[in-house]
Formats: structure tokens, C-alpha cells, sequence
């Protein structure tokens, strides 16, 4: 609903910080609405009056004023959406189906307004009727009104199940809330399996996205799906940082709490890696898998990188990260391998590379390009620096220098990746075809390296980049 309230106001801002204040504040915002309700009031005074009536729980007065809304425009969307909330706090969900069923198939513009009608009307088919064809229809119709956005199961499909629905609806709420708030995102991970499929981790909503080779939408998840619960209590909440893919199609995710999470390719627990004994929260932050499905992780609070094999069984850490945990710094460190299964950890300024739990590096670089002095800046982003290694070179994301650099471990030289203007760069990726995929998190979007050309995989006029 586009709303004719002051929701930006200083004075509803002020107001909303308690309850007392809030009841107050919207008792005299409804005396004043009401002094210009005449017969010659304006839609958008009948409108402001009508929420407001809702607010102060006058249900009587709420639905006159939508109703001499509507004999002035049968169409106005937002009379249909109060008179949806107004039947939501009657508690009347039939009522609200039927006149969803009624109402959405006239209100046929391209604009959001009227997107968020076939929007409601696609959550009660699904939670009321069970019907998911009629939902998977009026979700993609919502889509088609509000704007095109190639990262939604129904763009590419024509009857969505119960966890795609679930999925769109959450991306179309992000895209278009009511206060017309940008929908912050943080791209934290991005990695690629034996098939080049592309994943994509957002770290504020916990959404993960899947791209085929060609850089095609083909699933999205939400964290209720990942952990299977239809409510998530305060300890199941997730911390998407980073994941990994084996050569079986198997998912390893850094997940709820300390745990990493091992799905089967069709995206169904497998099992948990519990992390070693600790007083404190461990927080996995980067991680990686070998051909034997051995894994690899870093935690926040741990020094050294931390080996498990294909059974779960913690097998002990070998290296040291520079970075310890006892600094508390915002700036940790990343794991990938390289083509000969070896270990290669980027850690600050300096790029090493481990047998696999050997303790000493057996080839370690440092990168001149990389402000050494980063980590006491007060405003380096929290991340976990980016890693990934082709056949030829090492590529890094040095995010506080908002650049890429590219080691050949031939000749032990650097360069600078040209082409684009990078804020905050997170993570990165590299496919079996040589094509880069980075997560250029302060501008909220992900990018695809090919040909010397940068392209973007996923983005949205609406994502506005947190670090």
C-alpha cells in the first residue's frame, strides 16, 4: 500500500518510540483527518482517514470512508488493501479470499499498487486453498505489474510449489515494502560447483540464490527452508557467511549458530558438522571441501584452519591465521583450493598455501597492493575476504581497497583486475570454464567476469549494498 500517512515524519518517528506516544499520535492525527471529510474530500483524505481509522480500531468508520472511496474509484488499490487489513483485525480470512478473488483480476495496471493485491491474493490461495496453481499465477501476475525481475521462480516456471511461492513472495516484500524502505542486502558468498552452477548468499534476508552455467535463475531458498522449521526460535536463526559444494552435489553451509549444515543435491539434511568444544560462540566463516569430501573451515574465535573428514570427525587445525581472534577486529580471513587439492588461505596481506594438515606453508606471497594497516581503519567492513584459484592464478577480494588481484603462482606477479568500479568486494568465485563470479556487496549486487568483460548476474534498482 502506498500509504498518505507521514510515516517519514519526524514527529511519527519520535512518536512511534513508545506505545503511550504512538496511541497518541494517532488519536490526534484521526481528530484532524476527520475535519476535512466532507462531501468534496479527495481520495487521498479519505484514504489517510481510513488507515487511520483502522489504527484507532474504528472498524465502523474504517469501512464508510473505503467504501465512499471506492464509489469515487472502483479501482483504487489502496481501498482494497485497507479493506483487506480491515478484515484481517475482524479475523474474517474468507472474507478476505473472496474479495481478493473479486477484486484483483480488475486491477490489471503495471503499478505496485496494484501488485500487492495480486500478491495477497497469492498468499491466501496458498495458505487458504492449498491451491497452488491459482497462487503461481497471481504471484507472477504481481510480478508483471510492479516490474520485471529475472530472479523468481515464476519468471521461469508455470506452476511453483509451496517453497517457491514462499520464496517469491519474500523477494516481491523486499522489492516493494509498503514504506517504500530500499531493500538492504549483503551478497556474502558466492561459489560454484562441478556443474557451474553459481550460489549466491545474501546475509541480511538469509536468501540463497542458484544460477545455472549460463546465468539463468533456476531455485531460490529461504532460511525457514534450510532449516526445516516452520518458525525460527532465536537459537535456529542463521548466519549465511559462506558454502561449499563437493563433487557429488553435496552443500555445505555455514548455518545456524556454530554448525555447518550438509545438504544432498537435492536439498535435504544430510547431517551437521558440530564445531570443537568452546566457552564461546565459534561462527564458521569461510570453508571449503576436497575431492575426498574432507572439509576445511575457519572459525571467528579459533585460530588455524580446522579439518573434518568425510565422516564429521573433527581430525585437529594446521596454520595460523595472522588475524587472532582476540584482536576483534572486523577483518578475518578465506579458504579455497587449489587445482592440486592443496590449501590456499588469503589471510590479510598475505596469500599461503598448505598441504593438507601440514603446519607450514609450502608457498606464501605477500600482496603489495593490499593496505597492510587496513585492519585498524574504524571503517573496514566486517567481512571474510574472498578467495578462489583457476588453473592459471589466484584471485582475491581486497575489500577495503575496493579492488581484485589476480596472483600467478608461476611467476609469483600481481595485477589489478580492470573493467569496473567496486565497492566493498566480498567474495569470489572461479567455474571449471575459467569465468569469475564476485560479490560486489557495497553496491548490492554480483558480477560475472568473462572475456575480459564484466557483466551482472544479479542486481535490483531497489538492493541498496550493506557491508
Amino acid at each position: 500500500m502506498s500509504s498518505r500517512l507521514p510515516y517519514q515524519s519526524l514527529a511519527f518517528k519520535e512518536a512511534s518510540q513508545g506505545s503511550e506516544s504512538l496511541k497518541q499520535w494517532e488519536q490526534s492525527a484521526y481528530q484532524e483527518a476527520q475535519k476535512n471529510l466532507g462531501p468534496a474530500a479527495s481520495i487521498n483524505q479519505l484514504l489517510a482517514a481510513a488507515e487511520l481509522a483502522i489504527r484507532c480500531q474504528d472498524a465502523e468508520r474504517a469501512n464508510d470512508l473505503i467504501k465512499r472511496t471506492l464509489s469515487k474509484s472502483p479501482t483504487e488499490a489502496d481501498a482494497h488493501f485497507l479493506k483487506t487489513q480491515l478484515l484481517q483485525g475482524q479475523q474474517a480470512p474468507a472474507d478476505i479470499l473472496k474479495h481478493l478473488k473479486t477484486t484483483a483480476p480488475r486491477l490489471t495496471q503495471k503499478k505496485v499498487d496494484h501488485a500487492r493485491l495480486h500478491r495477497l491474493l497469492a498468499e491466501e490461495l496458498w495458505k487458504q486453498d492449498q491451491d497452488l496453481t491459482g497462487a503461481s499465477r497471481a504471484i507472477r501476475r504481481a510480478f508483471e505489474c510492479a516490474g520485471p525481475v529475472d530472479f523468481v521462480h515464476c519468471k521461469t516456471m508455470e506452476s511453483l510449489d509451496a517453497n517457491q511461492i514462499q520464496f517469491d513472495l519474500a523477494i516481491f516484500d523486499a522489492l516493494w515494502p509498503w514504506d517504500g524502505r530500499p531493500a538492504e542486502v549483503r551478497f556474502s558468498s558466492v561459489s560454484t560447483d562441478a556443474a557451474n552452477q553459481v550460489y549466491v548468499l545474501e546475509h541480511r534476508h538469509q536468501w540463497l540464490f542458484c544460477f545455472d552455467a549460463q546465468g539463468r535463475f533456476i531455485k531460490g531458498i529461504t532460511e525457514h527452508q534450510l532449516a526445516n522449521v516452520p518458525f525460527l526460535h532465536p537459537e535456529h536463526l542463521w548466519d549465511l557467511t559462506d558454502m561449499a559444494t563437493d563433487h557429488a552435489g553435496n552443500h555445505y553451509l555455514c548455518g545456524s549458530s556454530d554448525k555447518i549444515y550438509i545438504y544432498d543435491d537435492q536439498w535435504q539434511e544430510v547431517r551437521q558438522l558440530a564445531p570443537p568444544a568452546s566457552q564461546r560462540t565459534l561462527r564458521p566463516l569461510s570453508i571449503c571441501v576436497d575431492d575426498e569430501q574432507n572439509v576445511y573451515v575457519i572459525y571467528l574465535h579459533l585460530g588455524g584452519i580446522h579439518r573434518f573428514n568425510a565422516e564429521g570427525f573433527h581430525l585437529g587445525t594446521f596454520g595460523q591465521n595472522t588475524i587472532m581472534p582476540s584482536l576483534g577486529k572486523n577483518y578475518f580471513c578465506g579458504l579455497t583450493l587449489t587445482p592440486e587439492q592443496n590449501i590456499c588461505l588469503y589471510d590479510r596481506e598475505s596469500i599461503q598455501i598448505f598441504k593438507p594438515g601440514q603446519a607450514q606453508p609450502i608457498q606464501t606471497w605477500f600482496l603489495s597492493d593490499v593496505d597492510s594497516d587496513a585492519m585498524n581503519q574504524d571503517d573496514y567492513p566486517f567481512c571474510w575476504n574472498g578467495v578462489a584459484c583457476s588453473d592459471k592464478d589466484i584471485y582475491v577480494c581486497d575489500t577495503y581497497g575496493n579492488q581484485v588481484i589476480a596472483l600467478s603462482p608461476d611467476t609469483g606477479s600481481f595485477r589489478i583486475l580492470p573493467g569496473e568500479a567496486f565497492l566493498h568486494p566480498f567474495d569470489i568465485a572461479v567455474d571449471q570454464h575459467n569465468v569469475l563470479y564476485l560479490t560486489d556487496t557495497g553496491h548490492g549486487r554480483v558480477m560475472k567476469y568473462k572475456n575480459q568483460k564484466w557483466d551482472v548476474l544479479l542486481s535490483h534498482p531497489a538492493f541498496q549494498g550493506a557491508v
